[in-house]
Protein backbone atom coordinates (compact mmCIF):
# COMPACT_ATOMS: atom_id res chain seq x y z
CA UNK A 1 0.00 0.00 0.00
CA UNK A 2 0.91 3.49 0.27
CA UNK A 3 1.34 5.85 2.74
CA UNK A 4 -0.25 9.34 3.00
CA UNK A 5 0.03 11.91 6.05
CA UNK A 6 0.99 8.42 7.84
CA UNK A 7 -1.91 6.28 7.00
CA UNK A 8 -1.54 3.07 5.07
CA UNK A 9 -3.83 3.12 1.86
CA UNK A 10 -4.42 -0.27 0.73
CA UNK A 11 -5.84 -1.28 -2.87
CA UNK A 12 -9.57 -2.97 -2.32
CA UNK A 13 -9.53 -5.92 -3.53
CA UNK A 14 -11.65 -6.72 -7.11
CA UNK A 15 -15.13 -6.84 -6.33
CA UNK A 16 -17.53 -7.89 -9.76
CA UNK A 17 -14.38 -7.64 -11.93
CA UNK A 18 -13.81 -4.48 -11.17
CA UNK A 19 -10.28 -2.86 -8.60
CA UNK A 20 -10.74 -0.45 -5.77
CA UNK A 21 -10.06 2.83 -7.70
CA UNK A 22 -12.39 1.65 -10.61
CA UNK A 23 -15.28 0.88 -7.81
CA UNK A 24 -14.94 4.34 -6.15
CA UNK A 25 -15.27 6.20 -9.09
CA UNK A 26 -18.33 3.61 -9.89
CA UNK A 27 -19.69 4.60 -6.49
CA UNK A 28 -19.29 8.06 -6.79
CA UNK A 29 -21.01 8.10 -10.54
CA UNK A 30 -24.18 5.95 -9.15
CA UNK A 31 -24.07 8.80 -6.01
CA UNK A 32 -23.67 11.66 -8.67
CA UNK A 33 -26.88 10.06 -10.45
CA UNK A 34 -28.58 9.99 -7.34
CA UNK A 35 -29.17 13.42 -7.62
CA UNK A 36 -26.84 14.62 -5.13
CA UNK A 37 -26.62 17.84 -7.94
CA UNK A 38 -28.44 20.41 -6.47
CA UNK A 39 -29.88 22.13 -9.98
CA UNK A 40 -31.13 25.46 -8.80
CA UNK A 41 -27.97 25.72 -7.44
CA UNK A 42 -25.87 25.42 -10.60
CA UNK A 43 -25.21 22.25 -9.90
CA UNK A 44 -23.43 22.49 -6.96
CA UNK A 45 -22.64 19.46 -4.63
CA UNK A 46 -24.33 19.58 -1.57
CA UNK A 47 -21.92 19.35 1.45
CA UNK A 48 -22.56 19.65 5.35
CA UNK A 49 -20.13 21.74 7.84
CA UNK A 50 -17.74 18.79 6.96
CA UNK A 51 -17.87 19.16 3.45
CA UNK A 52 -19.05 15.66 2.92
CA UNK A 53 -21.69 15.82 0.26
CA UNK A 54 -25.38 15.03 2.23
CA UNK A 55 -26.40 11.62 1.50
CA UNK A 56 -23.33 10.31 1.09
CA UNK A 57 -21.30 8.25 3.76
CA UNK A 58 -17.30 8.72 1.53
CA UNK A 59 -18.04 11.28 -0.87
CA UNK A 60 -16.70 14.97 -0.08
CA UNK A 61 -16.53 17.95 -1.85
CA UNK A 62 -14.62 21.52 -1.99
CA UNK A 63 -14.15 24.71 -4.06
CA UNK A 64 -16.36 25.88 -6.76
CA UNK A 65 -18.02 22.69 -7.34
CA UNK A 66 -19.31 22.46 -3.93
CA UNK A 67 -22.28 24.15 -2.29
CA UNK A 68 -21.11 24.87 1.54
CA UNK A 69 -23.04 26.48 4.07
CA UNK A 70 -21.32 28.91 6.75
CA UNK A 71 -22.82 27.79 10.68
CA UNK A 72 -25.08 31.73 10.47
CA UNK A 73 -26.55 30.27 7.07
CA UNK A 74 -24.48 32.11 4.12
CA UNK A 75 -23.23 30.27 1.51
CA UNK A 76 -19.24 30.48 1.20
CA UNK A 77 -18.52 31.57 -1.87
CA UNK A 78 -16.38 29.50 -4.91
CA UNK A 79 -13.59 31.29 -4.54
CA UNK A 80 -9.64 30.16 -4.18
CA UNK A 81 -9.65 31.96 -0.82
CA UNK A 82 -12.20 29.73 0.40
CA UNK A 83 -10.87 26.54 -1.29
CA UNK A 84 -7.75 26.68 0.03
CA UNK A 85 -9.00 26.70 3.76
CA UNK A 86 -11.45 24.33 2.49
CA UNK A 87 -8.96 21.98 1.49
CA UNK A 88 -6.79 21.94 4.88
CA UNK A 89 -9.91 21.16 6.60
CA UNK A 90 -11.33 18.12 3.97
CA UNK A 91 -7.91 16.69 4.26
CA UNK A 92 -8.22 16.46 8.06
CA UNK A 93 -11.80 15.29 8.35
CA UNK A 94 -10.60 12.47 5.90
CA UNK A 95 -8.18 10.97 8.01
CA UNK A 96 -10.14 11.47 10.42
CA UNK A 97 -13.16 9.26 8.74
CA UNK A 98 -10.35 6.36 8.33
CA UNK A 99 -9.08 7.07 11.75
CA UNK A 100 -12.16 7.43 13.31
CA UNK A 101 -11.81 10.54 15.31
CA UNK A 102 -13.19 13.94 15.47
CA UNK A 103 -13.77 16.02 12.66
CA UNK A 104 -13.13 19.77 11.98
CA UNK A 105 -16.39 22.22 10.89
CA UNK A 106 -15.22 24.64 8.05
CA UNK A 107 -15.32 28.01 8.96
CA UNK A 108 -13.86 30.80 7.71
CA UNK A 109 -14.66 34.47 6.86
CA UNK A 110 -12.77 35.86 4.20
CA UNK A 111 -10.12 39.08 4.26
CA UNK A 112 -11.34 40.29 1.28
CA UNK A 113 -11.64 41.19 -2.49
CA UNK A 114 -9.69 42.38 -5.13
CA UNK A 115 -9.52 42.65 -8.70
CA UNK A 116 -6.65 44.01 -11.35
CA UNK A 117 -8.20 46.37 -14.15
CA UNK A 118 -5.04 46.69 -16.27
CA UNK A 119 -2.87 50.01 -16.62
CA UNK A 120 -2.30 49.74 -13.01
CA UNK A 121 -5.54 50.20 -11.49
CA UNK A 122 -7.34 47.97 -9.19
CA UNK A 123 -10.18 47.69 -7.12
CA UNK A 124 -10.23 46.07 -3.60
CA UNK A 125 -11.83 45.55 -0.03
CA UNK A 126 -9.43 44.45 2.46
CA UNK A 127 -10.62 43.29 6.23
CA UNK A 128 -13.26 46.05 5.29
CA UNK A 129 -11.14 48.58 4.24
CA UNK A 130 -11.96 49.42 0.39
CA UNK A 131 -8.97 51.15 -2.12
CA UNK A 132 -9.01 51.61 -5.73
CA UNK A 133 -6.72 52.80 -8.17
CA UNK A 134 -2.80 52.36 -8.01
CA UNK A 135 -3.16 51.67 -4.60
CA UNK A 136 -5.20 48.72 -4.53
CA UNK A 137 -3.17 47.63 -7.94
CA UNK A 138 -0.12 47.81 -5.22
CA UNK A 139 -1.78 45.76 -3.11
CA UNK A 140 -2.95 43.67 -5.42
CA UNK A 141 0.30 43.07 -7.29
CA UNK A 142 1.94 42.60 -3.40
CA UNK A 143 -0.08 39.88 -2.51
CA UNK A 144 0.10 37.99 -5.96
CA UNK A 145 3.71 38.21 -5.80
CA UNK A 146 4.25 36.85 -2.42
CA UNK A 147 1.62 33.82 -2.70
CA UNK A 148 4.24 32.67 -5.65
CA UNK A 149 6.32 30.05 -4.91
CA UNK A 150 9.98 31.19 -4.82
CA UNK A 151 12.06 34.77 -5.10
CA UNK A 152 13.24 33.55 -7.78
CA UNK A 153 10.21 33.46 -9.65
CA UNK A 154 8.59 36.55 -7.78
CA UNK A 155 11.36 38.66 -9.41
CA UNK A 156 11.01 37.35 -12.94
CA UNK A 157 6.71 38.34 -12.73
CA UNK A 158 7.83 41.62 -11.28
CA UNK A 159 10.35 42.41 -13.68
CA UNK A 160 8.27 41.56 -16.62
CA UNK A 161 6.51 44.64 -18.37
Amino acid sequence: GSEVAGVVLEAAPSVGGFSGDQQFFLSFAQAWRGKLRDAALRQRLLTDGHLQVQGSANVWAVGDCARIANPDGTVVPPTAQHATRQAEVVAHNILAAIRGGPKRTFDFKGLGKMGSLGHRSAVAEILGVKLSGFVAWWVWRTIYLMKMPGWGRRLKVASAP
